[in-house]
């Protein structure tokens, strides 16, 4: 806790971590949430495949979505664009 707060008592900034890991974690779960939607609906014969086609797709527009509008409202709220907001946008998505 020595790095956390100065002599005063005021909280120091914090290093926010490794982009390149936080966007491998974050597309590897966007990955897995492919097996995941487009596996719940059991079967992949008949009418099912366009289900899961379709799921396929929300899962998609969804999670990109996530990332455009958080990364918009990053540069609008802070100034500039940031990897993490847009990370967690698709988290969110």
């Amino acid at each position: 806790r020595m790095t956390r707060f100065d002599a005063d008592g005021n909280a120091l900034p914090q290093h926010d971590g490794s982009k390149t890991l936080q966007s491998l974690g974050a597309f590897i779960l966007w990955f897995g949430w492919y097996g995941f939607n487009c596996g719940s609906t059991l079967a992949i014969s008949g009418n099912a495949a366009n289900v899961a086609g379709k799921v396929a797709m929300t899962t998609t527009i969804a999670a990109a979505t996530g990332c455009i509008v958080a990364t918009a409202f990053a540069r609008l709220f802070e100034g500039h664009y940031d990897v993490s907001m847009g990370l967690n946008g698709i988290l969110a998505g």
